[in-house]
């Protein structure tokens, strides 16, 4: 036997009208005389009967039973449907609770009853205001089978409101808050906290959300929830708490929102100071603004959406999804976004609310378009998809996080900087026929503390894989660039340079394998602080070096420079180069140029051009136990050259000649120049007589003595000591 609420729901959902529509309507619908199950709703006692002959009119019980949205619509609150005439209703346990042919007055008088799960059935429907939603509402449509065309602002809006304010009157850290007046707040609430101090891009106020924790009325003060933005609170810059009426739970979801007029700023969902507002399984296109719009709401996500075709005629102007002010904890993700007038998401401060930040933006596909983050305190980019754009993602948050997405044939960067972020970290990512740069920070210089791109894969860049330089008075902190594999590429693979009086402290280069590259692999040469240079391989470069590296300390460790078109490796500053390997190339392995303290040793040179090392106007440099193929040049005579295999700058051994009644003899060495130092020692009687070494040449050594010594076969012997360099 079956349940007795099942079997009335099922007899409700039986006997409405708007069934036989839904269901394809079972008789003919322009035939006015045929009774309805709204006329007759015996009709469904026969058909059940029979269980064989259809009645016009009459939706079939497994019908009902098996149409999951139908489903869906027994345990809603309120179902929306219209009828031949173009009625609209709203029926709620068998009675309707409003009826029309207004769309949104139907629906927001269901609202405003209280019916908290709305079911718009089929149908095309006009907004023609927004329908203003409340806490723990629900609105589901059937997909595309639900479209709701926006006549005004907005087809669904979420607002909630201020309910006072109040400044807070003591320079405080932590989470407690002095204010002048406690009264406009009440414990579980939430509290907007603003300063007019602002952000150096575009002068946006600093705010967030919080939730009230407690209030202390005889001390005036409130205690707010951890997150804020703000380490103090400063009075002298207009800190201010705002109390906050926010709307909770809501959810749209399921159908399909379309604009028809182009010329004034509409959007799918709008909603302000929300929390928890979802926006899920829509289709939103031909909008002038944006598909949804958030502002200073938290705690919210847009979910598995198709947003496209957003523009306003004649303006720059057209989202996806846009977020603005003191939005927080954001989730946009398994959305597909494209055909956008200006971007595919959007995130800025336009009002006094303060700055939007932990934003996360996953498992999206962007198309046709860039991704824009202007400015906020955290954003993500996890897993997302950039292709066949004009570009992928713009940041100026505080701190970008991009992780394992794809960037795929775009006309122009994939990511540029515009503002002032403090950090970004690219990595696991692809990017792959890529027009421009693949990380743009040189167009629009930054101050970033910490720069890191790990273990991504660059194919077929045409510009920069990566160029960055720090604006004059800035210091950047960090900048590490390891594990990331580069394939053909148009220009300089990684670039960090400094502007006037600024300064990259620290800089590691690490892991790295770059390929076929039309300019240098590597380009440091104007860095201030330590650069760690370690493990890379560079081939088929193109440019002038394969590298230059500046900063001071150097350590330039265990690389593979291999088939360079000119120079390898151009030093700029001191340090130690070691272990690395140097081969094929056309022109100087190692060009040490105007530095100081650079010690080169242990490393292998390898069918190279020109010299293996050549320095240059530097200084109290040190070339030792090197594997030398082509040989070394220096200029200056502090440079110390020691015990290099295959350039010989030491020599010691014994000679042995005959004498023959001459006074001098010469002594053969290999030394790779002419000797600075030479020691030779009788090693026999008959060399023992007064001797002296008369003249050191290329490739000799001459011994001379006052009186010839006695003459025999082989009976002179001398041990030497050859040196060009004095210790």
């Amino acid at each position: 036997m079956e349940d007795d609420h099942d079997m009335n729901r099922r007899e409700y959902l039986q006997s409405s009208g708007f069934l036989a529509a839904l269901g394809g309507c079972l008789g003919d619908p322009t035939d006015r005389s045929t009774p309805t199950t709204r006329d007759d709703p015996t009709n469904v006692e026969t058909e059940r009967g029979t269980g064989s002959e259809s009645t016009p009119g009459v939706v079939d019980v497994e019908t009902v039973r098996t149409d999951h949205l139908l489903t869906e619509s027994r345990n809603a609150s309120a179902v929306v449907w219209k009828d031949d005439d173009g009625t609209i209703y709203a029926d709620a346990e068998e009675q309707p609770v409003a009826s029309g042919t207004d769309f949104s007055r139907v629906v927001q008088e269901a609202v405003d009853a209280g019916l908290s799960k709305l079911v718009i059935q089929g149908g095309e429907f006009v907004a023609e205001e927004p329908i203003e939603l409340k806490s723990d509402t629900v609105v589901t449509g059937m997909g595309r089978g639900t479209t709701i065309e926006v006549a005004g602002s907005a087809a669904f809006n979420v607002e909630g409101e201020r309910t006072g304010s109040a400044d807070i009157t003591t320079r405080v850290g932590g989470d407690t808050i002095p204010v002048d007046d406690t009264s406009p707040f009440e414990e579980g609430e939430h509290v907007l906290i603003t300063t007019d101090r602002t952000t150096s891009y575009r002068d946006q106020p600093y705010g967030e959300i919080h939730t009230v924790l407690s209030v202390d009325a005889a001390n005036g003060q409130i205690a707010i929830s951890d997150g804020g933005l703000f380490e103090n609170y400063r009075p002298e810059n207009g800190a201010t708490a705002v109390g906050l009426d926010m709307v909770e739970g809501v959810t749209v979801r399921n159908l399909e929102i379309v604009g028809s007029d182009r010329s004034v700023f509409r959007a799918g969902v709008t909603a302000t100071y929300a929390k928890g507002l979802l926006v899920s399984q829509a289709e939103m296109h031909d909008l002038p603004h944006s598909g949804v719009l958030m502002s200073s709401s938290i705690f919210s996500a847009v979910n598995e959406c198709e947003l496209y075709d957003i523009a306003y005629d004649g303006r720059g102007v057209g989202y996806g999804v846009t977020l603005s002010d003191a939005v927080r904890n954001i989730n946009i993700r398994n959305n597909v976004i494209y055909d956008t007038k200006n971007h595919c998401t959007t995130v800025g401060g336009s009002g006094n609310d303060g700055l939007p930040r932990l934003l996360t933006f996953r498992a999206n596909e962007y198309y046709h378009d860039d991704a824009d983050v202007h400015f906020a305190g955290v954003v993500q980019f996890v897993n997302n998809r950039f292709a066949n754009g004009s570009g992928g993602i713009i940041t100026g948050a505080n701190e970008t996080y991009v992780d394992g997405c794809d960037f795929r044939n775009l006309a122009g960067d994939a990511i540029k900087n515009r503002g002032q972020p403090r950090e970004l970290v690219v990595r696991n990512s692809q990017f792959e026929a890529i027009n421009g740069m693949a990380i743009n920070l040189y167009s629009n210089p930054t101050g970033l503390e910490k720069l890191a791109v790990a273990g991504n894969d660059f194919q077929r860049v045409n510009g920069n894989v990566m160029r960055f330089r720090t604006p004059d008075g800035y210091t950047s902190q960090l900048v590490s660039i390891t594990e990331n594999i580069v394939r053909t590429c148009g220009s300089t693979a990684f670039s960090l340079s400094e502007i006037g009086d600024s300064s990259i402290e620290d800089v590691t280069i690490s892991g790295n394998q770059i390929e076929d590259v039309s300019n240098y692999g590597v380009s440091a040469g104007s860095v201030t602080g330590p650069v760690r240079f370690l493990d890379n391989s560079i081939s088929e470069v193109s440019g002038s070096y394969a590298a230059i590296l500046g900063g001071s300390p150097n350590l330039i460790g265990t690389n593979d420079f291999n088939r360079y078109t000119s120079r390898g490796l151009l030093l700029r500053a001191g340090g130690l180069v070691t272990g690395n390997s140097f081969s094929r190339g056309s022109n100087d392995a190692i060009l040490v140029y105007e530095a100081d303290d650079v010690c080169i040793t242990n490393n292998n040179f390898t069918q190279t051009g020109g010299s293996d090392v050549n320095e240059i106007d530097s200084t109290n440099c040190m070339i030792a136990q090197n594997d030398i193929e082509r040989g070394i040049e220096t200029s200056d005579d502090s440079t110390v050259v020691r015990h290099n295999f295959g350039y010989r700058t030491e020599s010691s051994g014994t000679h042995t000649a005959s004498g023959s009644g001459g006074r001098s003899f010469d002594i053969p060495h290999d030394l790779v120049e002419t000797p600075e130092v030479a020691n030779v020692w009788a090693e026999s009687a008959d060399a023992a007589g007064a001797h002296y070494v008369s003249s050191k040449d290329a490739d000799s050594v001459t011994v001379t003595y006052r009186s010839a010594p006695p003459t025999g076969s082989g009976n002179l012997s001398w041990g030497y000591e050859l040196s060009t360099h004095f210790e």
